[in-house]
């Protein structure tokens, strides 16, 4: 749900070199160094060995819910369990994706941004959407931005966030809450300039439901609903105010002295990454679980950043954050996770909540984590991904609309390196390289090799998890 992350496509290349070595379609033999082995010609997808200057390196896929056009596809209206391909306008070439609720949105590489889905309280960017409800296809957001390229994007629950290479932040949708940090609850259905006092820089934005977060010089910077405590301003800040509302960016005065390398928002709580690797975090974080047997539970509410602990002392690399769960992904690559575990999110096999991280994914050298409103994903370094929670609605991508107790490779995708993978309440966009060998996206031509590296990754484990 959250975004703001840079542009995932820089490791593209990097990512595609890995996939087809761990699928074993190349030779690294001849690598030295850690350079890039030279590949037959023969194996190199097509798209790539052709250098076809009209198709993008680069592809948008997306499955799960699609009954309000979040998925941008021709080839669904409603949903599915197996991913569609999403075709930007001009074939531009997506670099980074964002989705939230029930609408999607894209960058370019040359700094567009596109829109789709519901657009009913403006969050789409453009006036027509607010008219005729929903905008199926990819939309260019012009306005402000026709003339700013644009680096980031976040997606709340009816508002989103646009951040410029010149450190500028753009907001449209609504702004019941304060959310778009104008100063008053005015909604736009098209890009505004956020004006704030001083030269303010900014290097990263996310979005929640009905609040909005930002860094700034490595400060963290808060706005919006503070009704839970997700702004970090403190109880004695939000109690003492009519509404529970900031209207405008504010610095988060108990982080003063931290700094801050990212920041990502959930539905009601903000987490932020320092640069020391430690992760804090604010507003409804996990349950408190009573007694040993019983799985009563109560929210326990922060309105100032705490500390969430790895074991061992462990460094956060990244960090994902749902309806009421949080993914915690690990400098060595281990994901944990805690909160709510009614859906299955928490990947530990039990529908029981948890208030202390606990290791659900090993040995996987995962690089990315991203979470739904009730489903979560993990992306590896060689660009395979695994999902699990919620499926009924296909958002899990295993062609079932079925729920996973466990992360289970999602073998619909494995022809393809996922460089980015981003959840809306119940569906997913990815930003992913071309087919990397013949056989495109039928899971049945699949090589000999992958289909025995899928059957042994989900036996190590589920042997590894029990």
């Amino acid at each position: 749900m959250e975004a703001g992350r840079s542009p995932a496509w820089k490791e593209g290349k990097e990512l595609e070199w890995k996939a087809l070595l761990v699928h074993g379609l190349l030779d690294d033999g001849g690598a030295a160094g850690g350079a890039a082995p030279v590949a037959p010609s023969s194996l190199l997808p097509r798209a790539h060995a052709a250098k076809n200057k009209h198709r993008s390196s680069f592809e948008l896929l997306s499955w799960g819910a699609g009954y309000q056009g979040q998925l941008g596809s021709q080839r669904t209206s409603h949903k599915t369990n197996l991913p569609v391909r999403i075709t930007l306008p001009d074939d531009e070439e997506p670099c980074h994706v964002a989705c939230a609720g029930v609408f999607s949105a894209a960058v370019t590489t040359s700094g567009t941004v596109y829109t789709w889905g519901t657009g009913k309280q403006g969050q789409l960017g453009f006036r027509n959407a607010t008219v005729c409800g929903l905008q199926p296809q990819p939309m260019q957001v012009t306005g402000a931005l026709s003339e700013v390229p644009i680096t980031a994007i976040a997606c709340g629950r009816e508002h989103m966030l646009a951040l410029s290479f010149s450190g500028n932040i753009f907001s449209w949708g609504s702004s019941k809450y304060g959310q778009l940090g104008h100063g008053d609850h005015h909604s736009h259905a098209e890009p505004r300039l956020l004006e704030v006092g001083g030269e303010k820089t900014f290097s990263c934005i996310a979005a929640g439901d009905q609040h909005s977060a930002a860094l700034c010089d490595g400060k963290l910077y808060t706005w919006g609903s503070g009704t839970y405590g997700q702004l970090g301003h403190g109880e004695t800040h939000v109690l003492g105010t009519d509404e529970l509302q900031i209207l405008r960016p504010t610095k988060v005065d108990a982080m003063d002295r931290t700094l801050c390398r990212s920041v990502v928002c959930g539905s009601v709580h903000t987490g932020v990454i320092t640069v020391h690797g430690q992760m804090q975090v604010c507003g409804i974080i996990a349950p408190r679980v009573h007694g040993v047997v019983s799985t009563i539970t109560t929210e326990v509410i922060h309105y100032t950043p705490v500390e969430l602990p790895l074991p061992h002392k462990a460094m956060v690399k990244d960090v994902a954050c749902g309806k009421s769960h949080i993914l915690l992904l690990a400098h060595n690559g281990d994901v944990f996770s805690l909160g709510s575990g009614a859906h299955n999110q928490l990947g530990h096999g039990k529908v029981s909540d948890l208030s202390k991280p606990r290791l659900i994914l090993q040995g996987k050298d995962i690089v990315r984590v991203a979470a739904g409103r009730y489903h979560s994903v993990a992306i590896t370094a060689h660009g395979a991904m695994y999902t699990w929670g919620q499926g009924e609605h296909g958002q899990l991508g295993h062609g079932t609309d079925t729920s996973e107790r466990f992360p289970k490779l999602v073998s619909s995708v494995v022809h393809r390196a996922l460089l980015e993978a981003e959840c809306g309440d119940h569906h997913m966009v990815a930003l992913c390289t071309a087919p990397l060998f013949d056989g495109g996206d039928d899971a049945a031509r699949l090589p000999s090799t992958v289909a025995t590296w899928l059957a042994q990754e989900q036996t190590d484990f589920e042997k590894l998890i029990m």
